[in-house]
């Protein structure tokens, strides 16, 4: 058994907890079916390049990258500026609406502060 394998196996492991941890949060509605399947196809994209990484190098050769690891750098790049992209979008979008909230409590204690006033 060569270390490769253990190595092989220990991803494959980590990969099928986090499939039944995917899972389970899809059964509980605490992850959108889109989301929850765009996972699964990750990791399983993971557990495959794992078990057949000429894959890449195969992939990357059709698509005129040098090696498989640098298609796989590149791949990882485009999808964290992704999820960068989405977190930045998702922030924006509670400020705005913390503003929102914090104009109609300030409105709100004004009149009621007019209120005793009168």
């Amino acid at each position: 058994m060569s270390k490769y394998f253990i190595f092989q196996l220990i991803i494959t492991i980590l990969a099928a907890l986090v499939w039944v941890k995917i899972l389970y949060r899809l059964m509980k509605r605490q992850l959108s079916w889109a989301k929850g399947w765009w996972w699964l196809a990750a990791w399983l994209m993971v557990v495959v390049v794992f078990w057949w990484p000429g894959l890449t190098s195969w992939l990357a050769f059709n698509l005129g990258i040098g090696r498989g690891a640098d298609l796989i750098v590149y791949i990882a790049i485009l999808v964290l500026f992704y999820l960068l992209f989405r977190v930045y979008v998702r922030l924006d979008q509670q400020q705005r609406e913390i503003g929102k909230i914090i104009s109609h409590l300030a409105i709100k204690e004004s009149f009621d502060d007019l209120k005793k006033q009168s």
